[in-house]
């Protein structure tokens, strides 16, 4: 190797080298690059829910979070939240549930009533009364009656639903309840096919037509104006 060649290699390694370093113009360039797209990411992962409902949305704002219920468990667990926000004249419902098990469908409907008492008589938060229905129509056409809950294994759940029977403020105006039951909806989806041993008639009975055979109240929360 000629000394020409030996010296334009090495003005070339010590300027990699001075690229690397770190009071470097391209280090601190290529450091910066990676905090902020490590705090882009960060950010994501924080408001994951909140972009969640965005996008539901079309990408439009949301609005104002108008009203919400926060869940607790029979037997005092904080189980997460229920939000409600108005948009286009109809309702966004977000989920976010925990410390419930086991894994499969819930049931989740809106109650009658905003009472939420673990120890009541007729077990645990049956003084929330029925799905909420001022028309007194049947399941699954109860003002009320929300999409099934699906709890994964890690005793959490998410779900984001677009309903128009009600209002954020209709809620908090009757002073309802929501409730996640132990067991799944059926949503009164009998087929004549079957028949119960309480009911003169094929199709559902009338438990069935009151509640979805959603079973006992896992989890309450009163439907509160957001604060």
């Amino acid at each position: 190797m000629n000394r020409l060649a030996f010296t334009f290699i090495s003005v070339c390694l010590l300027l990699a080298a001075s690229a690397c370093a770190p009071d470097s113009p391209d280090y601190k360039s290529q450091s910066d690059g990676y905090k902020n797209n490590q705090g882009a990411l960060e950010h994501g992962i924080k408001h994951e829910s909140h972009h969640a409902v965005e996008t539901f949305a079309g990408g439009h704002d949301v609005g104002k979070l108008e009203a919400a219920a926060h869940l607790k468990t029979a037997d005092g667990q904080d189980a997460g939240k229920v939000s409600f926000f108005s948009i286009d004249d109809q309702v966004l419902v977000k989920a976010e549930v925990k410390n419930l098990s086991p894994s499969g469908f819930r049931g989740f409907h809106i109650h009658e009533n905003g009472i939420c008492e673990a120890d009541a008589p007729d077990g645990p938060f049956t003084t929330a009364g029925g799905h909420y229905s001022p028309g007194g129509k049947d399941h699954d056409h109860h003002i009320g009656d929300m999409p099934s809950l699906y709890i994964t294994g890690n005793t959490t759940g998410y779900m984001v639903a677009k309903l128009d029977r009600f209002s954020p403020s209709q809620l908090v105006e009757d002073q309802v309840a929501v409730i996640i039951h132990e067991d799944a909806d059926n949503f009164a989806n009998i087929p004549e096919r079957y028949q119960s041993e309480k009911h003169d008639s094929p199709g559902p009975d009338q438990d069935t037509l009151k509640t979805g055979d959603a079973g006992p109240r896992q989890a309450c929360g009163v439907v509160e104006a957001s604060r």
